[in-house]
């Protein structure tokens, strides 16, 4: 898969596209293929460095998709 990564603070020329191993949740965590996310304030902050973000991150705290695997003990969502 692919992802958006942040590994220097800085303008937008620090977004990178690159190459990521696809995502095993543990326990009590879900995979969602994601088919829309966004960009928020604390998303622009923590690029920036005025936020809490530490590097490496994948920006993107808001997104919506379909739920493809659970962790152990994940009892309330199932995936499709």
């Amino acid at each position: 898969m692919h992802a958006v990564v942040v590994e220097a603070f800085g303008d937008v020329d620090k977004l990178l596209w690159k190459e990521k191993p696809v995502p095993v949740p543990g326990p009590g965590q879900v995979a969602v293929k994601l088919k829309l996310t966004s960009v928020n304030f604390a998303d622009i902050n923590g690029r920036s460095g005025t936020g809490v973000a530490t590097l490496p991150f994948t920006p993107g705290l808001d997104g919506m998709g379909t739920v493809v695997s659970v962790g152990a003990n994940v009892t309330r969502v199932k995936p499709g």
